[in-house]
């Protein structure tokens, strides 16, 4: 008789730690920052949460390879209600913080004042979070009245689940010099910028000044010769060279009249777009050349 009750509890308290096994979050895998259905009321997933890392991560998004991504999880969910209505839940983990905030930049945008949240991005179609190296990125190609609930609802269980399991480290120090020249909203690419193209790792900004917007960016280089270098690259395409003392710039203008600005100091390249009177990229250039002058001066 001792012998079965001691088998029975012997056999609860197994059942009891493969529960919690199958239960628990936070173990480090990225799928477990995936919603359950028992988070989300009303949805239901397509299947569990499918996982991928390294060169695996090309054959499920082709376009995310170069990004930095270290791993990713996905999952899609369908609406009880609704089963026309899908969301797509994905959780990236990136290599470095750089790199998410590159993703995290080109998801937001710009927004039509020139300023955006640090770490949020919210809109009908999609939910962006950032949390360190992390992204939370929920996103749903129908059109429903609850579209904006539903996407901070997935991405705020999903962001709850990575809690601060994340790294404190802060951007770089470089991303603040473009605020110096009257920047608000300082975003970052690592593939580059299409209006300058050739130039990637740049952060990059819009600014309204008396009712004109116009776009500024910025990259740090390894040297002054990889600046340089890169510069008459750029440059080599019709470029019109600026004649003035102890500065390397130039500039084109399309067909429409609007002005690009290039120019490099040390081992930064920085510029503009979007110009409408040459006489404002020219000062434009230099407000940001005296934000460089100053962070080079700091040490940085």
């Amino acid at each position: 008789m001792k012998r079965l009750i001691v088998i029975h509890v012997f056999a609860v308290l197994l059942l009891a730690c493969s529960s919690c096994t199958i239960f628990q979050r936070g173990t480090g895998y990225i799928s477990d920052y995936i919603p359950r259905d028992s988070d989300v009321p009303g949805w239901n997933s397509q299947s569990t949460p499918s996982t991928a890392d390294g060169e695996s991560i090309g054959s499920y998004r082709n376009d995310y390879t170069g990004l930095g991504i270290d791993s990713i999880a996905w999952c899609s969910f369908t609406s009880f209600e609704d089963r026309d209505r899908f969301i797509e839940v994905e959780v990236i983990r990136f290599k470095n913080i750089t790199d998410a905030y590159s993703f995290y930049s080109d998801s937001a945008g710009f927004s039509e004042s020139g300023t955006c949240p640090d770490d949020e991005f919210y809109n009908d179609t999609k939910a962006v979070i950032r949390a360190g190296e992390y992204i939370v990125h929920v996103k749903t190609s129908s059109q429903h009245l609850e579209n904006s609930a539903d996407l901070k609802s997935f991405s705020s269980i999903s962001r709850n689940y990575i809690g601060d399991r994340y790294s404190p480290e802060s951007l770089p120090a470089l991303q603040g010099v473009l605020k110096r020249a009257g920047a608000t909203c300082v975003l970052f690419s690592k593939r580059g910028i299409a209006a300058v193209p050739g130039i990637n790792r740049c952060y990059y900004s819009m600014i309204n000044d008396q009712n004109k917007n116009y776009f500024v960016f910025l990259s740090e280089r390894g040297t002054y010769y990889d600046s340089l270098n890169l510069f008459q690259k750029i440059i080599s395409k019709k470029y019109i060279i600026i004649k003035a003392d102890n500065t390397q710039s130039a500039f084109i203008r399309d067909e429409k009249g609007v002005y690009t600005f290039v120019s490099i100091y040390d081992r930064w390249i920085y510029g503009c777009w979007s110009v409408s009177d040459i006489n404002d990229g020219k000062t434009i250039l230099q407000n940001i050349r005296n934000a460089v002058e100053s962070y080079s001066r700091a040490g940085r």
